[in-house]
Formats: structure tokens, sequence, C-alpha cells
């Protein structure tokens, strides 16, 4: 391979370099065209390239080279110029995807991809999305990934930590870990915007304001002060049970998962909070529908220790969806009261943020803030949630609504 080719018609490759292997499957050689073979030229499940071994460090040099990679029809990955073809090695995928824009043209909303190159490429019907689940892949290798962190930092000043597992035993899940880890970085003195500025944009945008704000001050503390940080960290998800029904226990053993504790634990917690969420009926058919996968599974691959407990977690996600009366019934939840008091006083004094459907509809933009007074009208709300998807629903014609509502069917239509 020449040393510094400016264009991808310079880039070349002797013949000896590579070992001979049949020309791309699908492709027919130009005449003049040379095949030199398998060449000796890697990409790593990371998007590292690598030749003879050693990392390709020149980054103009790797999105050059991205610019002749191509696919045979037998999946294997070959650099094509107008002289020569050279099969690479590819262990998971050429390129990966870094950021993601959702941009409005014309109307129609686009997903617009960069890549690990600095190439952008929008889906389309040339690029479609494919969502693919391999069982037997795995996340790339903790030590091997913090190696190259460190050599390219400053150990003394760098912080590390397994987010995901920290944020998950804080709130109930890892959905708050971007906004822990942006604490983090300011706390460690990387972000040059005040906090108070970037509390502030937290409420401008709307989203969970009380839980962001939350996991970024959660993020600060880890780095200002590790040691208390770790001493107020719950030993589980700090969202607790629902208040339970006497009919809880009974829906839950619908499911007969007495091989998996794992999976008995994951339906009587989201029994319970069906149950407070809608009624039994609603609990019962979350339970009865999982015991059918459970059973169907069990039959065909003789455990249900792989899908059972995603359709678990997933249906109780879609059924549980967050509309008008959930909202009343977790403004209500005492544990709400209970946490604030523990971190900020028993003078604490805080208001609820909402954006109702129907203010929205009407123009406004800006969330309202209501404060504890407004918990009759909580309580008026949550006892109506008895209508929720009926002809009676004030909610439910709401066309976020109705999707919801039809998310759930057809999840269970395809499971």
């Amino acid at each position: 391979m020449n040393d510094t080719p400016e264009k991808a018609e310079n880039i070349t490759f002797t013949k000896d370099q590579g070992t001979s292997c049949p020309p791309p499957k699908g492709m027919t050689p130009r005449p003049g065209q040379i095949v030199c073979g398998e060449i000796d030229m890697r990409i790593d499940a990371d998007g590292v390239w690598f030749y003879h071994g050693s990392p390709i460090t020149r980054k103009k040099l790797v999105r050059l080279f991205s610019t002749v990679v191509r696919r045979d029809e037998a999946g294997a990955y070959w650099l094509i110029t107008p002289a020569e073809m050279a099969r690479i090695t590819v262990d998971d995928a050429p390129f990966l995807v870094v950021e993601m824009l959702e941009t409005n043209d014309n109307g129609v909303s686009c997903l617009k991809f960069r890549t690990n190159v600095d190439t952008w490429v929008t889906a389309d019907a040339a690029h479609p999305i494919r969502v693919v689940t391999d069982p037997d892949s795995a996340f790339p290798d903790v030590e091997a990934t913090m190696s190259r962190v460190t050599e390219g930092t400053r150990v003394a000043d760098g912080v590390a930590a397994d987010v995901r597992s920290l944020v998950t035993r804080l709130f109930g899940d890892d959905q708050l870990a971007n906004v822990f880890l942006v604490g983090m970085a300011y706390q460690a003195g990387a972000v040059p915007v005040a906090a108070d500025d970037i509390e502030q944009a937290i409420e401008l945008n709307g989203a969970a304001v009380a839980r962001n704000v939350q996991a970024f001050r959660r993020g600060r503390q880890l780095v200002a002060d590790p040691e208390g940080f770790h001493a107020a960290l719950p030993g589980g998800p700090s969202v607790e049970p629902a208040a339970t029904h006497p009919r809880v226990e009974e829906i839950a053993r619908l499911v007969r998962s007495v091989s998996d504790p794992g999976l008995t634990e994951t339906v009587l917690r989201r029994v319970g909070e069906l149950v407070a969420y809608q009624n039994v009926a609603y609990a019962t058919r979350y339970a009865t529908f999982v015991e059918q996968v459970r059973d169907r599974e069990e039959s065909v691959l003789g455990s249900s220790e792989l899908v059972t407990p995603l359709v678990a977690r997933q249906l109780f996600k879609l059924m549980a969806y967050k509309d008008e009366y959930e909202v009343a019934r977790l403004s209500l939840d005492p544990l709400l009261e209970r946490d604030l008091k523990q971190q900020f006083g028993e003078d604490v004094r805080y208001s609820f943020a909402l954006h109702p459907p129907v203010l929205r509809a009407l123009g406004m933009r800006r969330k309202i803030a209501l404060g504890t007074w407004f918990r009759p009208g909580f309580r008026l709300l949550y006892a109506m949630r008895h209508l929720r998807g009926t002809g009676f629903d004030p909610f439910g014609r709401a066309g976020v609504r109705r999707t919801e509502r039809a998310l759930v069917e057809e999840y269970t239509t395809v499971m």
C-alpha cells in the first residue's frame, strides 16, 4: 500500500501483500483491475482501523479508506479502487453511528446519522434502518475500552464510574444516565457552563424535570463527595413497590415461574403497579399474557429465561403509559414527599410542573406550576382512572393516547 494517498484512485496495494482469494461475489473486475486478495487490514468492533496489527492513527487516511469500502453479496468487505480490489477483515461493522439528528425537510421528519469517520447518512429507502438482535454478541471488553481511554487522557484528573448501574439504583432505570454524566463532567470542571444555567435548561426542556435535575445533582455529588454519595446509595432501585392489594400475589401466581425467582419478583412488582395504575382486571390481563408467553417459550425452547422476562418488562412499560391519571397517582405517592424531605429537609417547598394536552392544544407551550394545594385535584383525577380508555375518557381521544393504547394491542399481537 502506498504511504500517503490523497485520493481514492491513488490507493494501491501490491499483489504480494495479500493472500489469494476469489473476486468479490457479485462484482466483476473491470479490465485491468487487479484482485489483490486479502490484505492485513482490519476494522475492530469499536471502529478502529488496523494495518499489519497497528492502529491507523491518521484520521484523514481512515476517512479516505472508508470511501472505498464495499460489501459483496457474500457479506465480505473490500477496498475497491479503479485499479485494485483488496479484501479486509471487519469484526462487526465498518462504521459506527456517533451522532443522530432529527430534521424536518419540507414537512417530512428525517433521521440523519454521523458516523465515526465524519460522514452523514440519511435514513431512507437506500439506507433503511434494521434492528437486529444477536444474543451471541457481547459488549466491548471493559478493560480494553478503559485502557484506550486512559491512554489518551490525564488519568489523575479523570473520574470513572459504572453510571448505568448507579443511575438504575437511584432512579429505578438507566434513562437518566446521560444527565448524570453531565453532572459528573460539570463537577470535574469539564463543562464551562454555570450549574444554574444547566438546571434552567432542564426545566425549559420540560421532560421529567425533577428527576433530571436530581440526576444532574447526583452526578455532581459523586465527584465532589464520593463517600457521601455511596453512603446514601440505596441497595436497589429507589422505586418501591406499590401498596399491596390483597389480590396482587394471587394474580402474580398466574405466571408459573417457580424455577425463576427473578421472573417471579419482576411480575409481582409489576402486577402491584398495574393494580394501582388501573384495577385488578388490568393487572390480570398482564399476568395472563406473560404466562401465555412463558408456557409457549417453555414448550419450544425448554426454558423461559430468554423471551419471557423481556416480555414481562416491555409489556408493563406499554400498559403503564403515563397519562393524566397516572401523573396524578405519582404526584400523590407518599414516597415522593419522603424522598424530597430526606434530600432537602423537612421544610422543603416544591411544585408540580405540568403540561396537559388540553393546554397544548390551546397553544400553551410552557408548563404550569401547581403547588401542593392542588392535591385534592390530583385525588379527583386519580379517582377517574376507571374511565381510562372508555368512551367517557375526557383525555382518551387525543392522538397520543390512542397511539399508546394501540401499541399494547400491536405488541401482544406480534408476540
